[in-house]
């Protein structure tokens, strides 16, 4: 049984597609699960390492009887957890995948009320890993309920946006590239950075979208520069917890070409797709 914190039910595997179109449904007999001192022990070994005990309070409420469960988020998204069959509480916790020790203080935890089912919605991150604990609600007697258990477990896909951008370079041709003319990029996304860059070329520079006014930032100290053939000139539009634009002009010789591509949210790897 999925009692102990390091024999969690997986929902998915980690590097798999989490199920983002159906309901995940488990139900389980909850009577003789246990709280844990050491979240790592057992851990099917003679030693086990030293952890952290579980938490067993949750707004006052505290609990006992535990069960666990894994996910593995492959995009951003909403999850909801119920649960039904006696008094509970639900505590979602991110947990790091290498050590396994969970972030308490930053978990989310409900008990809504003395009635046999719970539900707790809450974001997700494409990329991280987390857990949940389900557990009895400990009564007057100093007892945690426990009995049949119904779970169900929804995970919502959320969109994530996709920054737009426009980039122009005017230039002349000379006999080992071409001289900048100018360089322009537009974007509707309010205080995205723009960032410029040459190799060794040239300086980068960093500009934002203004808040106000023009969409169009202008980079005039590049004009007049000699780019050789060869150079790389780069051009970055990114924001936060979007998927961010990229654009690459290679300089040959009288010429250029132009090239673009996405980059992950928080990334400034370009990429064919994004997701």
């Amino acid at each position: 049984m999925n009692d102990n914190y390091l024999n969690s039910l997986e929902l998915n595997a980690p590097n798999t597609k989490l199920n983002a179109t159906e309901t995940l449904k488990d139900v389980r007999d909850t009577t003789g699960a246990t709280v844990q001192t050491n979240i790592f022990n057992p851990c099917g070994l003679a030693s086990c390492p030293s952890g952290p005990a579980e938490v067993t309070s949750c707004q006052g409420v505290s609990y006992g009887a535990t069960v666990w469960y894994d996910f593995y988020p492959q995009a951003n998204g909403v999850v909801g957890i119920r649960t039904s069959g006696f008094d509970n509480v639900i505590a979602l916790y991110q947990f790091n995948a290498r050590s396994l020790v969970p972030d308490t203080a930053s978990s989310q935890c409900v008990h809504q009320g003395d009635f046999p089912s719970e539900q707790l919605s809450a974001k997700v991150v494409k990329g991280a890993a987390y857990t949940f604990q389900i557990g009895g609600v400990v009564g007057a007697d100093g007892v945690a309920a426990t009995g049949q258990l119904e779970l169900l477990f929804d995970y919502l896909v959320t969109k994530t946006p996709r920054l737009q951008a426009n980039t122009t370079l005017t230039a002349r041709a000379t006999s080992s590239g071409i001289s900048v003319i100018g360089l322009s990029v537009s974007s509707g996304h309010r205080g995205a950075r723009v960032t410029v860059s040459c190799g060794r070329a040239c300086r980068s520079q960093n500009r934002r979208i203004p808040a106000h006014g023009s969409t169009t930032v202008a980079f005039s100290r590049l004009a007049g520069v000699g780019l050789p053939a060869g150079t790389k000139l780069q051009i970055r539009v990114t924001a936060p917890h979007t998927i961010g634009s990229f654009t690459q002009y290679t300089v040959q010789t009288g010429n250029f070409t132009k090239q673009t591509r996405c980059m992950e949210p928080g990334s400034t790897r370009p990429r064919r797709t994004c997701s």
